[in-house]
């Protein structure tokens, strides 16, 4: 049987109690606070990854910020994003997969919100259209930045 350290820790102490004491009862207390706890962390740990994920790469070349987001596993259809003057809006969320099988670990993200400040001048409703791409996994917006600021003309 695989199980999480916690689980496993839970459970051999549970072993411990009924050999020393007798009691059936208290050990499979021990063992379900275990599993409880376990998978609280896990739950946590999602939670975590769901905040610092996904990577994200921003470069600006000439009047173009070009923002590349790893989104692994999740189709098209399952993402937003949004640019609202310059702080870009991301909600990825996928359906998790049923199954029977005992679960070992559970990391990858069903669902990433994310907001991104992107480094230029854009005013809430003058947003440019942006050509975005979705593929291997990786989300590419090129998001153009309008020109900002007068030249002054030295005499």
């Amino acid at each position: 049987m695989n199980m999480g350290k916690i689980e496993g820790a839970a459970q051999k102490a549970g072993n411990r109690i009924e050999k020393s004491t007798g009691c059936g009862f208290l050990p499979q207390v021990v063992q379900f606070m275990g599993k409880g706890l376990e998978q609280g962390i896990n739950n946590k740990a999602q939670e975590f990854y769901s905040y610092v994920m996904p990577p994200i790469d921003m470069q600006k070349e000439n009047n173009v910020i070009t923002v590349s987001i790893d989104l692994p596993g999740f189709k098209k259809e399952e993402i937003t994003v949004k640019l609202d003057g310059n702080t870009l809006w991301l909600n990825a969320k996928r359906a998790r997969e049923e199954t029977e099988a005992t679960i070992i670990r559970l990391q990858r993200p069903n669902k990433i919100e994310k907001h991104i400040t992107i480094p230029a001048r854009i005013k809430r409703g003058e947003e440019p259209e942006c050509s975005t791409t979705l593929q291997d996994g990786v989300l590419v917006l090129n998001i153009p930045i309008p020109d900002s600021g007068k030249e002054i003309i030295i005499e």
